[in-house]
Formats: C-alpha cells, sequence, structure tokens
C-alpha cells in the first residue's frame, strides 16, 4: 500500500506530489522502478509529469507534478452513497482527453 503527500522539492523549490509505496517483495520493487521510468517518459494531460524516483529503507518514492484539487477520498468519505451518474457524466464529458485509459500503454509495457 501506500499514500501520496504535498511535499516542498528544496533543490528545486517547488510543491511537488510525493507518492509513498512499500513493497516487502523484490519483484514488486523491480516493477515499480520500471513503471517510475515509463511514466517519465510519458506525457499524456490525465498523468502528472514523474521527474525522479527513489527507494529509501522499505519504501520506494515517486516524484510527480502537484495537481490541487480536491481530495476524492475525502470527497467519499463525506457522501451517503455513490457520486450521482448525472454528475459523473458531466465530469467526464469535460475531460475527454482523459478517458484515453493511457494506464492501459503502462500495463501492456510493465508486464
Amino acid at each position: 500500500m501506500g499514500a501520496v503527500y504535498e511535499a516542498v522539492d528544496q533543490r528545486l523549490d517547488t510543491t511537488v506530489a510525493l507518492k509513498e509505496t512499500l513493497f516487502a517483495d523484490e519483484r514488486l520493487r523491480k516493477q515499480f522502478e520500471r513503471e517510475a521510468r515509463l511514466l517519465a517518459r510519458m506525457h499524456h494531460p490525465a498523468l502528472p509529469r514523474v521527474s525522479d524516483h527513489f527507494a529509501e529503507g522499505d519504501g520506494q518514492f515517486l516524484i510527480m507534478q502537484f495537481i490541487a484539487g480536491d481530495d476524492l477520498g475525502a470527497m467519499m468519505a463525506n457522501r451517503r452513497g455513490p457520486f450521482p451518474t448525472d454528475q459523473v457524466l458531466t465530469l467526464l464529458a469535460s475531460k475527454p482527453e482523459q478517458i484515453n485509459r493511457p494506464e492501459e500503454k503502462v500495463n501492456e509495457e510493465v508486464s
């Protein structure tokens, strides 16, 4: 499992997203490294830019472009059920370029 934090890259003095994942399995750690390299080369409006990755202790970390917005987990916790269909459809219609599913390419190249 893991988490994403808002952080400051002190070398560049910029706000970044720091994604932490914890893997004990060496195979999963290597897969994470391959995915980090692949994501760093990808350019898509639905993906944040990856600028670096590193390992420390049991954690592996991605340093990514920070994209401000609402926390989906918090939004879901505040709801008493699923989002209304019309709200979801409106959101999807406003972001057609993000429905292109770039993660399919990631999964194909990492597998």
